[in-house]
């Protein structure tokens, strides 16, 4: 799903933000659910993340750029240069102050968030669609059309273990929070829970109607898709 609007819904009572050119508040006056929409110029939006406290947003576009926008403003503060095709995932760590992204260039970058300067990137073998990172920030997860989830070593690039299993493009991945498990959903219909320790895929659910739902893994035990 893409979108060249960004939407945020706040619930509770609404900010007294100074009115923009670029933020309107698209809800009616006594709504519980406040939506707020940011102009993006007309960039087709791919994927996007709250971050720096949720003060600012991440987002990746199909004009082959990530962008933090500023959450009350709606201006674009940074723009991040590298990719050669529509970026289609990207994931902010709080902790390390690092992104990461991938792209139909086939890659998976590494960024500096305060800065904008690329760490390093990596070649895939297909088309990239999703990435996420370790809550201790020692690994990135990516996966694409080659129908594998890999692994790679945040600190040197290196890539660490390939997940086979799924039968289509992977949609979407996610690291539990003790990193021991990650999820993955694909275009052939599966969520499959992955073992870090073991490296096979524990569980599968089979026929889902959505291949774009994110796994979530909030306590190693608890799944949805």
């Amino acid at each position: 799903m893409t979108s060249s609007t960004l939407s945020i819904i706040r619930v509770g009572s609404q900010s007294q933000t100074p009115p923009s050119e670029r933020v309107t508040w698209k809800h009616q006056p006594l709504a519980l659910i406040k939506v707020k929409e940011i102009k993006t110029g007309g960039q087709t939006i791919n994927c996007c993340q709250f971050c720096c406290q949720d003060e600012k947003i991440l987002t990746g576009s199909d004009n082959k750029t990530l962008g933090i926008w500023d959450c009350h403003t709606g201006l674009q503060l940074q723009s991040f240069l590298g990719h050669r095709r529509p970026v289609t995932g990207c994931f902010y760590h709080s902790s390390l102050n690092r992104i990461a992204s991938v792209s139909w260039d086939m890659t998976l970058r590494f960024w500096d968030a305060e800065t904008a300067r690329e760490l390093w990137n990596v070649s895939h073998d297909g088309l990239m669609t999703t990435c996420h990172l370790s809550d201790d920030g020692r690994l990135a997860l990516a996966g694409g059309d080659d129908n594998i989830v890999s692994v790679w070593d945040i600190a040197s690039g290196q890539r660490l273990h390939q997940m086979r299993g799924h039968k289509s493009t992977v949609m979407c991945c996610q690291f539990s929070p003790d990193g021991n498990t990650f999820g993955s959903s694909s275009m052939d219909r599966t969520t499959r829970v992955w073992d870090m320790r073991i490296l096979k895929a524990k569980l599968t659910l089979r026929r889902l109607p959505s291949p774009n739902s994110l796994p979530s893994l909030p306590h190693s035990r608890l799944l949805f898709s």
